[in-house]
């Protein structure tokens, strides 16, 4: 009710994404939820992510979070393997940003850093990243590798033992950083490499792009979505080195 009163069920803002208002007002679950399905439903059928492999199942999975203050849902790349298989699209709402980018799960990690050729395409995912995020002031090239503990199939809050997340432009001086906007420090994507060298822990990998809502003012309008998916296209070097032969 008041929702009604406030205006906010109005014609179309129930079955239309119009961009993510949690700046305005308090993060909830079902809000999430409601706003992450209306984006995925426009996302997974744009026709430029069609050159990603982009291969939505026939019958989408749960969106998953609720235990947590983050939902999430995927576009997988990959008809015969699941998401958790093979690299896969991810998109976030959580309470203080948005996160749009490529999952490299644990199994695929090591065939990243096999030879000279990660650093280089990650280098071109920084420049795409810049490239696609312009116009979107205060979006940011982001990575995080988590190693985390699921204590049962479908556990929604696993147990995180470690966590790194930096703005990926630091550790190229091409990139804005030179302009003083991100300062240089290479050794947080050495600490990425070397980490996913290792056979012992097992790792996720996320690269695309974090916008906060309290930098980001983009994230309230529909237009956020174009800048999305421009993040995943970003990603595109990194899963040609996951197909490589």
């Amino acid at each position: 009710m008041k929702l009604i009163d406030s205006g906010y069920l109005q014609s179309g803002a129930l079955t239309m994404f119009s961009g993510i208002p949690f700046l305005d007002r308090p993060y909830t679950y079902i809000e999430a939820k409601r706003l992450l399905k209306l984006a995925m439903d426009e996302l997974r059928d744009r026709p430029d992510l069609k050159k990603l492999g982009v291969s939505p199942p026939k019958k989408q999975k749960a969106i998953k979070g609720q235990k947590t203050r983050s939902v999430w849902d995927v576009l997988p790349l990959h008809r015969g393997l699941g998401f958790t298989q093979f690299p896969h699209l991810g998109l976030s709402i959580r309470d203080d940003r948005v996160q749009a980018g490529m999952v490299v799960p644990n199994g695929y990690r090591r065939r990243l850093v096999i030879g000279d050729s990660f650093l280089g395409a990650m280098e071109k995912v920084c420049r795409n990243l810049e490239s696609e995020l312009r116009g979107a002031d205060g979006a940011a090239p982001w990575v995080e590798i988590v190693q985390r503990r699921f204590r049962h199939r479908g556990d929604p809050a696993p147990t995180v033992h470690a966590e790194v997340r930096f703005d990926l432009r630091t550790a190229f001086p091409h990139s804005a950083s030179s302009r003083g906007e991100v300062r240089v420090q290479r050794e947080w994507l050495e600490a990425v490499r070397s980490a996913m060298s290792s056979k012992k822990p097992k790792l996720q990998l996320f690269v695309g792009a974090a916008f906060r809502y309290d930098r980001c003012s983009m994230t309230r309008r529909r237009e956020i979505l174009g800048y999305i998916a421009g993040a995943w296209l970003a990603c595109k070097p990194l899963l040609d080195l996951v197909r490589a032969p």
